[in-house]
């Protein structure tokens, strides 16, 4: 049986009292000792009780983060957990997952919520961790040996809002847990002036980010050796690999010193191809020189758009933008993103304005509402979920790319994933023209 005290205000804990003291779900494996209405009285009882578990609310009066470090130093077997009001903000929740609470709790408390938060820290704490260096999270290897290597993939929109970076992120993680050959995956913000990737992974704002990377490629003027890759590199609990964007608006300018952006991202990229099997790179939306540099380096640009007017025709004027200046654009590939809202173009007009800048359309992903909710969370859908519409979609498209999904156990073989039909030239004509003219 686990001993637990929970330091929450008054008004919270009459229903949980009601509970301990009843027959109901956890209270064969749980005992709360003590349920104090302040942080001061917590080091007291738990020199007295020296109990299992402590939770403690997050908006005490006092130092909550401060006293989870005095328990965990103090008491270094006990497992801290914290409570949060429903309407907590994510950032907050994850800045004090990064200071030692092991999990956060939602108001309203319940014995069967303490139960389950203590049974998934137990079952985390049985798991292998990485080694030699620091891992944000549990780390679990893969098993099989790897044939693919160095497979580069952007992710790119001029337009934001349109679910880029998830879906970066989320494929990053599809090939990582793939069932079939074990992948080194790294991903790569290249967002320089407003990266995303560590908060939809929920990683701490004190991890290295691509800026450490400048002085290390300056000094060997070139790719840098692979032990000082697995220096900059952030391991993560997900098996992925991160190299994150600049956290403070502004940094990114440090890139463009000495006119040397492109050289720098080409010397980056080239030595993460030597060590990794897939690069997934989340790209910025302007078309900066990192930006053009990574699209000519990439073996599959997926240039992501959600079915709106607006979102395709910014994706028409970029490509068209990109041809005019000679960048090859035939490894891009147009990606429909939340496809099914109801008040959007029909699949059909989307596929004909695809066709008309030369884009085949690659992946049509649905709308879930699951999807903001894994954000908020710091747990990507991919990890979150085994099934769900959006998980199935972006697992067809990663096989598409590289075929490592969907195999049949008796004979090997790739599951087929059929692509789009686009629609017949005469059916798109009418739309076409009131976009743009007759062509």
């Amino acid at each position: 049986m686990k001993t637990v005290i929970v330091a929450e205000h008054a008004p919270f804990v009459g229903t949980l009292a009601q509970e301990a003291f009843s027959q109901s779900q956890g209270a064969d494996t749980i005992k709360i000792v003590a349920m104090p209405s302040s942080l001061e009285e917590v080091p007291a009882l738990m020199q007295a009780t020296k109990a299992d578990v402590v939770i403690l609310a997050l908006d005490l009066e006092g130092d909550p983060i401060a006293m989870a470090k005095f328990l965990a130093h103090s008491y270094p077997r006990a497992l801290v957990f914290a409570i949060a009001a429903p309407d907590t903000h994510p950032d907050q929740l994850r800045f004090a997952r990064s200071q030692g609470f092991r999990d956060i709790l939602v108001r309203p408390l319940s014995l069967a919520a303490i139960h389950h938060a203590i049974e998934k820290a137990e079952i985390e704490d049985r798991q292998p961790k990485a080694a030699p260096h620091t891992t944000y999270g549990t780390y679990t290897a893969p098993t099989a040996p790897s044939t693919i290597k160095s497979r580069v993939i952007a992710v790119y929109s001029p337009k934001g809002g349109v679910g880029k970076t998830a879906i970066a992120t989320n494929l990053a993680l599809a090939y990582a847990h793939n069932p079939t050959v074990k992948l080194s995956v790294c991903l790569v913000d290249l967002d320089l002036s407003w990266g995303d990737v560590a908060t939809v992974l929920g990683l701490p704002a004190s991890i290295p980010t691509i800026l450490d990377w400048i002085p290390v490629v300056d000094r060997f003027e070139g790719p840098i050796p692979p032990e000082k890759v697995q220096e900059l590199v952030v391991h993560t609990a997900f098996n992925v690999d991160v190299v994150a964007a600049p956290f403070s608006p502004g940094d990114h300018l440090r890139f463009q010193e000495k006119g040397q952006e492109d050289q720098r991202i080409r010397w980056i990229l080239e030595s993460l191809k030597r060590d990794y099997d897939v690069l997934i790179i989340d790209l910025e939306q302007q078309l900066r020189d990192s930006t053009i540099v990574t699209i000519e380096m990439a073996h599959r640009t997926l240039v992501v758009s959600t079915p709106d007017i607006q979102s395709l025709k910014a994706i028409y004027r970029t490509v068209s933008k990109l041809r005019e200046a000679h960048v090859d654009v035939s490894r891009m590939r147009l990606v429909l993103n939340r496809m099914g809202r109801g008040s959007d173009l029909p699949f059909a007009d989307a596929a004909a304005m695809a066709e008309q800048m030369a884009l085949p359309v690659m992946a049509q992903l649905p709308e879930d509402p699951q999807m903001q909710l894994s954000i908020n969370m710091g747990e990507p859908i991919v990890h979150r979920m085994q099934k769900g519409p959006f998980v199935t979609a972006l697992r067809q498209l990663a096989h598409a790319e590289i075929p490592v999904f969907g195999r049949d156990k008796r004979r090997g073989t790739p599951v087929a994933v059929t692509p789009p039909v686009p629609p017949s030239k005469e059916d798109s004509k009418p739309f076409l023209r009131r976009l743009f003219g007759n062509r």
